[in-house]
């Protein structure tokens, strides 16, 4: 505000110069509130720096030495040195301007070619880290060595930040060329007949699944029970269910005991897969389910063949293709916050969450096929944000 001041100021200077001394009186600066973009100097330092003062002050100044005050008079009012007040009245001068020019600042550590040296090694191996790159750019500059701080900044000034990895299933070149196929041949299906297709596959739920959790804590104090959370070894145990979709339409969720074998399997889709299809699914539907040897096995598939079940045939190593991946997520965050008292409870609060599932997030999941196929064509069959 007082600067605000010192522009109204020097503008009645420029019409009544009688108010020299109420002038003076209501200028005397001083340096810890006018010189607000001022450098302040280490106490410790031997080395002076010149100090920089804002455009507001330099404007003040320019404006009384155009109502005819000298260097000198301007020096007094301001409490500024007079090769100060000189330097800024000689730079208005050259440049017509009171606005401050950027500085250098430190030189850069780094030349322009090492910087893209170390962008080039970096795209060439993202898992390179940054101290194995300040050591390799340290072999050609022996006596001026740079840290792996430095590194990490040029990386980032080229948009190279540090990041945790995603991590996606392996696909190997046979089954990329698979998943691009499937893509390819499905792009234009329409969400309509994606709503026909039944979505199966089976999913594990710890029984104690806490997810990430964080505590506000005070100092030394990790270990008191207030602020721990206690664990089960192994989790406590899961709960494996087999489940469905077909459109908007949740199928039945069975709960699968110990390891499930082709018999197994078989069973599930004799007594509550088909009964279950033929009371809720449209006409003409189709049946997706993965490669997983107990779907594919000799038995299995001769059953389907005999109940003439209409099969999509199914790329391998492709989880972001099915939408009922997603679904297991919704399923999983839908029941994270409840206390299950043992695996017969877990599956009791996982079958009413499901239930409830609303019907546009099953469609939404149908109809995001179109774009999975597109991303898999995109990424050349590599694994997609699905």
């Amino acid at each position: 505000s007082e600067l605000s001041n010192l522009r109204s100021d020097s503008s009645n200077l420029r019409s009544d110069s009688s108010n020299l001394n109420e002038y003076k009186r209501r200028c005397t600066f001083n340096q810890t509130h006018t010189r607000s973009s001022v450098h302040q100097m280490d106490p410790s330092s031997t080395t002076k720096k010149r100090k920089q003062y804002s455009s507001d002050l330099r404007t003040v100044i320019v404006a009384m030495r155009s109502k005819g005050l000298s260097v000198r008079q301007i020096s007094n009012l301001t409490n500024m040195p007079t090769s100060s007040v000189h330097l800024i009245l000689q730079l208005f001068g050259k440049t017509g301007t009171t606005e401050i020019e950027k500085r250098s600042g430190r030189p850069a550590k780094l030349s322009d070619r090492e910087k893209r040296h170390l962008k080039v090694e970096s795209i060439k191996d993202p898992r390179l880290p940054a101290t194995e790159l300040a050591i390799d750019l340290n072999k050609n500059r022996p006596n001026d060595p740079v840290c792996s701080k430095t590194v990490q900044r040029v990386l980032v000034a080229a948009g190279l930040p540090g990041r945790r990895p995603a991590y996606t299933s392996y696909i190997n070149r046979r089954n990329r060329r698979k998943r691009l196929e499937f893509a390819r041949e499905h792009l234009n299906w329409t969400p309509r007949q994606w709503t026909h297709v039944l979505w199966t596959d089976e999913s594990k739920f710890e029984l104690f699944s806490e997810g990430v959790q964080y505590v506000h804590r005070p100092v030394n104090k990790r270990f008191d029970p207030k602020y721990t959370i206690p664990t089960v070894k192994h989790g406590g145990g899961s709960v494996m269910v087999w489940g469905c979709f077909i459109g908007g339409k949740v199928g039945p969720l069975v709960r699968i005991e110990g390891i499930m074998k082709k018999e197994d399997y078989k069973k599930i889709m004799k007594k509550e897969m088909i009964p279950w299809a033929k009371a809720n699914c449209p006409a003409r539907w189709k049946f997706q389910q993965d490669n997983d040897p107990k779907h594919t096995s000799k038995l299995v598939m001769k059953w389907f063949k005999k109940k003439n079940i209409k099969k999509i045939e199914w790329p391998s190593q492709s989880p972001d293709l099915n939408p009922i991946e997603n679904l297991w997520e919704v399923l999983d965050e839908a029941v994270r916050k409840q206390k299950p008292t043992n695996a017969a409870d877990k599956f009791r609060i996982l079958k009413e969450a499901w239930e409830k599932i609303p019907s546009d997030t099953l469609l939404d999941l149908a109809h995001s096929m179109k774009d999975r196929c597109a991303a898999v064509i995109e990424s050349k069959g590599y694994p997609t944000k699905y």
